[in-house]
Parts: C-alpha cells; structure tokens; sequence
C-alpha cells in the first residue's frame, strides 16, 4: 500500500477531480502579413467573475505555430500571468485583471491548444476567458463580437461550468483598424474540442492501480 500511497502524494487533490476541457485554436492570419497597422500582439485575458480573485481557475496555452511567422519580443503581464509564447503561458484568476501580451509576426496561419479549468464562480458572473490581437497602438483589431458580446475578441469562453462552450468571431470588415491601413476580412478561428485532461488523469491513476495490484504480487 505504500507504494500506491507514495505515488499519489505527489498528485493534489484537484488534480484527480477537477474538470478542465481542452481546445485546438486555428486561424488565418496571412492578411496580416506586411499590414500597416503592425506590428501585432497577441492578447489573452482571464479574468475573475466575482471580482475577489479567488484563484480558482487556470487558462494553459502551448503548441503556438505561427505559419512561417514567429514569436518576437518581450512579454507584458498583468496580474496571475506568466510564460512566453515560444513555450507556455499561464493565467490564474488571481486578480480580477490577468493578462498576457506579446508580439508576434504573422504568417499564414496562427495555432494553439487552450487548456482551461471549468470552476464555477459564486455571485452568477463567470470567470471569462479571451483572446485578441492587438494592433501597434495596443488597441484590438475590429472584430464582429463587438457587436455579439460588446467587445473585440477573436474568442471568448464564460466558465460557466465544466466544458464550456468557446464563442468564436471573424473580423469586422467594415472598421478600420485603430493604427490604421485597410480593414481586415479575417474568417473566426477553427474551435477544436479534446477530451477533458481530468479523463486523462483518472485514466492514468487507473494505470497506477494496475500497476501497484500487479506489482504487490511479487512483493
């Protein structure tokens, strides 16, 4: 039994019970390869619904490809953010405001997985995440969820409970972006759904168990 008891020590509790869904974001970014209004950043956002920061959920995003393009500057953080785009970024609602920037240079595509815990906030206002991406004077690029959602993000999620749902908007063809040049007709990213990491969890600790049963008859 200790062997089992040693190996679950180093595993919270969280970890074994607590749902997270993953996604697989694609997009085109080829319009803004050599756009006036560069350079771009990228922009993700999660923040707190209660407004306490009571930390209790976390965004991972990793695997960015950039489609001939590249990750290029230095990081902004705000708040429970952390990492880079050439490797993870990590946001907690640890503040009300938890925000991650850095600039990019596009090429023909933008891609990356979002691994993001579903903790329902007391109060009714959900922990929301979002994604942007920023023109050179820092301002958002015109997209059609501004006009769904009041704001300009290429994707946002409310945490309203295990597995929400990822709402995705294209660009806003008719308004020009805030640094100026041509509008933008940007298609809304490609959402794909993962199975949930809590699956792949109980289905390792089932691993374990086998492996401790097997084990403890050679003991």
């Amino acid at each position: 039994m200790r062997i089992l008891s040693m190996a679950l020590a180093g595993m919270t509790l969280p970890a074994l019970v607590g749902a997270a869904t993953v996604y697989q974001f694609q997009m085109d970014t080829w319009a803004l390869t050599g756009h006036s209004a560069g350079p771009f950043s990228l922009n993700f956002q999660l923040n707190d619904g209660s407004g306490t920061g009571d930390n209790n959920n976390t965004a991972t995003l990793d695997q960015f490809t950039f489609g001939g393009g590249a990750m290029a500057g230095v990081p902004v953080l705000a708040g429970g953010a952390s990492g880079d785009i050439g490797s993870v970024v990590t946001l907690m609602d640890s503040a009300f405001f938890n925000s991650f920037t850095q600039q990019f240079t596009p090429g023909a595509v933008l891609g990356f997985r979002l691994l993001l815990t579903g903790e329902v906030d007391a109060g009714g206002v959900p922990d929301q995440f979002s994604f942007s991406i920023r023109d050179s004077s820092g301002a958002d690029l015109p997209t059609q969820g501004l006009a769904a959602i009041g704001t300009d993000a290429f994707v946002l999620i409310d945490i309203d409970g295990p597995g929400p749902s990822a709402q995705t908007f294209g660009s806003d063809p008719f308004r020009f972006p805030a640094a100026g040049g041509a509008a933008l007709d940007i298609a809304a990213p490609e959402a794909i759904p993962e199975p949930a990491t809590s699956t792949l969890l109980l289905s390792g600790l089932g691993i374990l168990c086998w492996r401790f049963g097997h084990e403890k008859r050679f003991l």
